[in-house]
């Protein structure tokens, strides 16, 4: 007679397995193991290291004797203590997970004169982390090593310096992790000491559902490969924004984005803006500057509006190099009127006053009459053979208007409104793609300084030039979906970020 085990039991026998063979290690000053290298090396793969919060612990400059695996990442998780945080102060380098397959979670990291988080892996995941006060860069993603990022549901601020360090800094190096993916999402990130709020010459990179506001220079800069590094193999660099509200900072004369290239990297690939809401500072009506080598841009379903009135330009490319003639497109854009830069767009709606709910109270959605609601398009698309690859369509998310990184499912309300958030209510819209592949770059180089690097000057936006902050990704040591955090995790992220968000 035969006998069978149900695939349930397979499966629970499979899990109770994985779970037995992991471990759990407690540090803290009142714990058995105090220090984080009292237990470096028994960690296997799967295992977690618990810091009790509340108390300070020392930096780790360099944590490479363990590795994780594929599932079964090593996660440094802080455990809130009357709801403190573990912190890690000071130091040049605050965390620096040398190794793959991990995650470091629920961590306050301030008063490093370096970086405040340096991954130097694959399959890497840096969740609740609120980040600031440091005097170089907040998170560094150096050129080499580095493959598949995630910064998810953190807090970033006054960190950064001058032009050539920045609160978000990342690259990836596609020798060794070849069709790395950067992902930022669900983010809070603002109020810069120096350079730009993220700088990004990842392979490819996805920015969703984040708050980001308030950079010394811009917001975003999104660009390619450091081509110092590898001159021969010259590969696209694609970037996917959408559902975000990045906004600069009243007085600030710089620009919401810049993308193609910063004079050490070009990017040659496509850039897509869907449904974000763009509000310029008063001083310069330049929303994204094109510069260097690119394929297309994308805007469809954005409010791009300015604070005190008066129009936008759109697209800024007189430094732009092309790929192939000028390629941009999309449509169903609210735009402020007598707007410029951005011809080819259709559909657009002019207006004076998008309507927001309370944009004093920084509370941005849309107010019962708006111009933005149902006024989107459902089916995005850019440049007609030139459109992103295997992009998010439509956003799934909002940021919440509190800025607590966690965010809201958006809802599905008729027609999507254009803009980061949805009026009224009704099931959560499902996430889907537009398939197709992804993109990659160009490898990096090492710099031991962990400065930006060189390239174009610091010139502002109101002068005749294109060129800012040209840095390079370097440190000294070294799914297309939503990573989705433990309920705790998430929980404990909107307290933190509620109760420290700035007046």
């Amino acid at each position: 007679m035969k006998s069978f085990v149900s695939s349930s039991v397979v499966l629970a026998l499979l899990l109770s397995s994985t779970a037995a063979s992991a471990a759990t290690y407690s540090i803290g000053s009142s714990r058995a193991d105090k220090t984080l290298q009292s237990v470096l090396k028994k960690l296997q793969p799967g295992d977690i290291v618990e810091f009790d919060g509340g108390e300070d612990y020392a930096p780790e400059d360099d944590i490479k004797q363990v590795e994780g695996a594929a599932g079964k990442p090593i996660t440094f998780r802080g455990v809130a203590k009357g709801g403190k945080l573990p912190v890690i102060r000071g130091g040049d380098y605050g965390f620096v997970i040398h190794f793959s397959h991990a995650v470091f979670e629920n961590f306050e990291l301030t008063g490093q004169t370096g970086v405040g988080v340096l991954p130097k892996g694959d399959d890497i995941v840096l969740r609740n982390l609120y980040v600031h006060d440091c005097t170089c860069h907040g998170v560094l993603g150096a050129d080499d090593e580095v493959g598949n990022l995630t910064i998810e549901y953190s807090h970033f601020f006054k960190t950064g310096d001058g032009e050539k360090r920045h609160q978000i800094y990342v690259n990836s190096d596609r020798t060794v992790h070849p069709g790395s993916v950067f992902r930022l999402h669900h983010n809070y990130i603002h109020d810069s000491n120096g350079g730009n709020n993220v700088k990004i010459r990842s392979e490819r990179s996805e920015v969703y559902y984040n708050w980001i506001e308030g950079a010394k220079f811009h917001e975003l800069d999104l660009i390619g490969y450091d081509i110092m590094a590898d001159t021969k193999n010259f590969i696209p660099v694609h970037h996917d924004i959408v559902g975000n509200v990045i906004i600069k900072s009243p007085d600030a004369d710089w620009f919401i984005a810049r993308t193609g290239g910063d004079g050490d990297g070009e990017s040659g690939g496509r850039v897509r803006f869907v449904n974000n809401t763009i509000i310029l500072g008063s001083k310069t009506n330049y929303a994204v500057v094109v510069q260097d080598k690119l394929e297309s841009l994308e805007f469809s379903n954005n409010i791009i509006t300015r604070q005190g009135g008066g129009n936008v330009e759109i697209v800024r490319d007189k430094n732009a190099a092309w790929v192939s003639g000028r390629k941009v497109g999309g449509s169903n854009n609210w735009v402020a009127s007598g707007s410029v830069g951005a011809a080819e767009l259709t559909g657009s709606i002019e207006g004076t006053d998008p309507m927001f709910e309370n944009q004093a109270g920084r509370d941005l959605r849309p107010k019962q009459g708006s111009p933005v609601i149902d006024k989107g398009t459902e089916t995005p698309a850019g440049p007609k053979g030139a459109e992103l690859p295997n992009a998010l369509k439509l956003p799934a998310y909002q940021p919440d208007p509190a800025q607590v990184a966690a965010g809201t499912t958006r809802p599905l309300v008729s027609t999507i409104d254009i803009g980061a958030y949805e009026f009224g209510s009704g099931p959560p819209r499902q996430a889907e793609t537009t398939g197709g592949g992804g993109g990659t770059s160009d490898g990096g180089t090492q710099n031991p300084t962990g400065d930006g690097g060189s390239g174009g000057g610091g010139n502002k936006a109101a002068s005749d030039e294109d060129d800012g902050c040209g840095c390079r990704a370097v440190g000294s040591t070294g799914e297309n979906g939503l990573a989705k955090p433990a309920l705790l995790g998430l929980a404990l992220a909107a307290a933190l970020i509620r109760r420290r968000r700035r007046a």
